[in-house]
């Protein structure tokens, strides 16, 4: 059974003051729904530098990870977080490689939006998840 994905944008990465934990904030695309996803720091200063096309001295992990799949010919089609188990987000990497050939990952999160960010790749939220875990 497939699930329903909702496309979400990455609205922006805040700081929970009390806390002092970074929180990835994905909205939907046609709806008003709002999904924090709490990350850490560096994940955090990786997507806001994706955000603001920024770059760092030196590659980060996503951006390694980013070249290679472009380097071995592939191209990514998109990322999904797909599931909400015991407060923990699964994320897929979904990586196009020539007319037919289709790999998916398993990547948290957090990366995997950073990895969007640089690709241009759209970034959605499983229907169910989207559910289970946004803010009102």
């Amino acid at each position: 059974m497939t699930k329903k994905l909702v496309k979400v944008y990455v609205h922006s990465v805040i700081t929970d003051v009390n806390y002092s934990e970074q929180i990835v904030i994905l909205r939907e695309v046609n709806g008003t729904r709002v999904l924090p996803i709490w990350i850490g720091p560096m994940e955090a200063a990786a997507i806001s530098l994706a955000l603001n096309n920024e770059k760092s001295a030196r590659p980060l992990t996503h951006e390694t990870l980013y070249r290679i799949v472009k380097g071995l010919g592939g191209e990514v089609e998109k990322v999904a977080i797909t599931k909400l188990e015991h407060n923990v987000f699964f994320g897929r990497l979904i990586i196009k490689k020539g007319e037919n050939e289709v790999l998916t990952v398993d990547i948290r999160p957090s990366d995997a939006i950073a990895i969007a960010l640089l690709a241009n790749a759209p970034i959605f939220v499983a229907d169910d998840v989207m559910a289970k875990g946004q803010l009102e």
